[in-house]
């Protein structure tokens, strides 16, 4: 195994085979500690709509993107954690809205 670290470009080349291609890992030199950049396709989605003043529920992202209760749900639950949006009023008829005020 070889590997080939170049300081101008932080790109790391490992060859673990001799035939193998060579594959690049990421760079984390440039990583940004903002929150929102960890978020993925669905949970874009949610804040948009949020930021947009929609009211949104576990069924509107279920419906939007075809996904599971669950799935929906931990999307919702990690955007609560990272105090992104916050839970309003019932469990049955209660609904997602931004931390921040708007």
């Amino acid at each position: 195994k070889s590997t080939s670290v170049s300081s101008d470009n932080h790109i790391a080349t490992l060859y673990p085979h001799a035939n193998d291609q060579p594959w690049k890992l990421p760079d984390t030199s440039t990583t940004q500690n903002d929150e929102r950049s960890d978020l993925n396709e669905r949970q874009e989605w949610i804040m948009e709509r949020i930021n947009n003043g929609i009211e949104v529920r576990v069924g509107l992202v279920v419906q939007q993107f075809q996904c599971s209760t669950r799935t929906a749900k931990r999307d919702l639950a990690e955007l609560k954690k990272m105090e992104l949006v916050r839970f309003v009023g019932s469990p049955r008829q209660g609904y997602y809205r931004s931390c921040s005020p708007q």
